[in-house]
């Protein structure tokens, strides 16, 4: 019986999309990371990263993560998403430029979150990095910490 080139194609594209859809969330961690400017000397964090288990990631590909900021203080304000590697070093700022006032959310919408990513480490075995929140009243502004814890861990391992 001769195979019918139509067929192996969609079950060729199937395949691929599979083995790529499940390559795109392999560096992924479920949950998200929130916070929330409560006044104008902190915010409050919460980290809804569900650790159940590590992801294995190539060493220097990029994880990522979900993130909302919520203003329930007033005035206008930015948010930053921090990053540290495992030593509490090598700090990368995400500046979002969305100017929050009173009640606003970024992503607006309830169901959507902003994306998180930073770079793995190269050498293999157990790491991870710790992620914050931070606001200001200019883009890129860090002055207005996250407390309760102001950090969290999130882990993973390289291969």
């Amino acid at each position: 019986m001769k195979p019918n080139k139509t067929r192996v194609l969609i079950l060729s594209g199937l395949m691929l999309a599979v083995i790529a859809s499940g390559t795109a969330f392999a560096n992924t961690w479920p949950g998200s990371d929130s916070s929330k400017l409560v006044n104008s000397a902190y915010g409050s964090w919460a980290s809804y990263i569900t650790q159940t288990s590590e992801p294995t990631v190539p060493g220097g590909s990029t994880l990522t993560w979900d993130n909302s900021f919520k203003n329930l203080y007033g005035g206008t304000y930015y948010p930053t998403l921090v990053t540290y590697d495992q030593n509490m070093q090598n700090e990368q700022d995400t500046a979002i430029n969305a100017a929050l006032t009173y009640g606003q959310r970024y992503p607006t919408s309830a169901s959507e979150y902003f994306t998180g990513s930073r770079a793995a480490a190269s050498s293999s075995g157990w790491h991870c990095m710790y992620v914050s929140h931070y606001y200001g009243v200019t883009i890129g502004d860090t002055a207005i910490p996250t407390t309760g814890p102001q950090f969290v861990e999130q882990s993973y391992n390289v291969r």
